[in-house]
């Protein structure tokens, strides 16, 4: 494969895999297909000629737009990362991208190639006409649409011959890229990941590795970390050369146990990743770059001190999972603050788990309850739970709240007529939100308890517990510096016997 074609198919690969939510990832691939990219084009024996002669300069003058390509898209996609992540430096980031863009139009008129001049030119000017996130994919696909030019300098009118199938093949001579995706017991590897300690976890890595260095019988993945060795394990395999030393992939099955807890206040480990092919002769070694997961984050807590969890294991987890992503998607947010929300959330989780358990709310007691009747029965039942701070109906947003503990507001509602989870969230969700901005906070717990007609059984718990991001208003088309997530929690009411479905 040669360099222009190699470049481009990572090139495309990274702008295919584009989503708002995954930016920073868009970024750093698109980072690492600069590594792919020589200093000059040269000429290029594997391709037929396209002109008789290209004017001098011109492999320089493609060199220079195909890097600013890359890098002008690169710094879009970090702007949009760092809007997600409140960073300050997010204008300065879409600044650089029109100002590379806009440099390297004024380099396109001494190129000597029509398509890949114009196309080029309509993918900087869609660079440099965005200012919102929704003007982003229309520059993705302006990027995608231009085409690199293939060229052989010199005299020769005749294209060279088709190399014939016996003709040697062409040895990659770097550099080298891999492509690396971790789970963690079946579900994605999230930034950061929840552990709890002393508990061994199944770690998948799946890689794809385009071209082998000659020589090479592995690869294998190796990470750096402060942390010292009798603080964590993480073992995974090599991975060996396929027999044809093309293009391959693999997954890799190992295990990661990390031995103490953090507090909630602790900032993440991270492991660095590193790759290297490792050779018949043992002083041989040749680095890879890594483009996917290059670091690993993870936070490591203890069941029994963190006071996290709802004491149902099942729901613990998608616990685990809601607090990954407040982490992840709120990086700024008040530890104290994200403290709060971990221990009322996982004390109303706990009455949820214990409704299904006990039928709380039966057919019969659930037709009749008020909302001031399920706000008094939860009270006590948090109460319990997490003591004096739970107060009830204090006066917060210009109105009056349903429950309040320490920073985080809870919401309570009553419904009897509508079922569809989602009708309900766009009904009842601004309310909490106002009240969580009023009193300074990003984190806050709408509670709902369902009292309609139970036709089919209900879910199960962790299916009635959401994580929602708000529209903020004047935020409409771009987020927010300190936006708002609101855990929604369903308590599934006016349940039926099991029995009675089998009649």
């Amino acid at each position: 494969m040669t360099t222009h074609v190699r470049w481009r198919a990572a090139f495309l690969t990274a702008l295919t895999n584009f989503k708002v939510s995954r930016a920073g990832m868009c970024a750093y691939d698109l980072r690492a297909t600069l590594t792919l990219l020589p200093a000059r084009f040269q000429q290029d024996d594997d391709l037929d000629a396209e002109h008789d002669e290209v004017p001098e300069g011109a492999e320089d003058v493609t060199t220079v737009v195909v890097r600013a390509l890359a890098e002008s898209a690169a710094f879009v996609m970090e702007w949009v990362d760092a809007l997600q992540k409140a960073d300050p430096t997010a204008t300065a980031r879409l600044h650089a991208a029109h100002a590379r863009a806009y440099a390297a139009a004024e380099e396109l008129d001494g190129c000597p190639f029509p398509l890949f001049r114009d196309t080029a030119r309509c993918a900087f000017q869609a660079i440099e006409n965005v200012q919102k996130l929704k003007d982003v994919p229309e520059a993705v696909h302006a990027l995608q649409a231009v085409p690199i030019p293939h060229y052989r300098p010199g005299p020769a009118r005749r294209p060279a011959p088709w190399p014939s199938r016996s003709a040697t093949t062409h040895t990659p001579v770097g550099p080298y890229v891999v492509k690396a995706l971790f789970d963690v017991d079946q579900r994605p590897w999230n930034s950061p990941h929840v552990f709890q300690k002393e508990v061994v976890y199944a770690v998948h890595a799946r890689l794809t590795v385009p071209d082998w260095p000659a020589g090479a019988r592995c690869l294998r993945l190796e990470h750096v970390t402060t942390l010292a060795p009798e603080q964590y394990h993480l073992h995974l395999p090599p991975m060996e050369r396929p027999p044809s030393g093309q293009a391959a992939e693999a997954q890799l099955t190992g295990s990661v146990t990390f031995m103490y807890a953090q507090s909630m206040a602790s900032e993440p480990l991270v492991l660095r990743l590193r790759a290297t092919f490792e050779h018949d002769e043992p002083s041989v070694v040749t680095p890879a770059t890594i483009v996917g997961y290059h670091e690993l984050h993870a936070h490591v807590l203890d069941e029994r001190l963190a006071p996290l969890y709802s004491r149902y294991r099942s729901v613990d987890r998608r616990m685990m999972d809601i607090m990954g992503q407040v982490q992840s998607e709120l990086p700024k947010v008040d530890l104290a603050h994200q403290r709060d929300f971990a221990e009322i959330l996982g004390a109303v989780c706990n009455f949820q788990s214990l409704n299904l358990q006990q039928g709380l709310y039966d057919d019969k007691r659930g037709q009749t309850v008020t909302e001031a009747e399920f706000q008094e029965t939860l009270l006590n039942h948090l109460r319990m739970l997490l003591g004096e701070d739970v107060k009830e109906a204090p006066w917060q947003g210009n109105g009056e709240t349903d429950i309040q503990y320490r920073s985080i507001t809870v919401e309570l509602k009553v419904e009897k007529s509508v079922k569809d989870r989602r009708k309900l969230v766009e009904r009842f969700v601004r309310q909490p939100t106002q009240y969580t901005s009023a009193g300074g906070g990003q984190l806050g717990v709408l509670c709902i308890l369902d009292l309609t007609e139970k036709k089919t059984p209900p879910a199960n718990a962790m299916s009635n517990l959401t994580l929602e991001a708000p529209v903020l208003h004047g935020f409409e088309d771009q987020p927010a510096a300190f936006p708002t997530r609101i855990a929604v929690v369903f308590v599934d009411g006016n349940l039926r016997l099991p029995s009675s479905y089998s009649r």
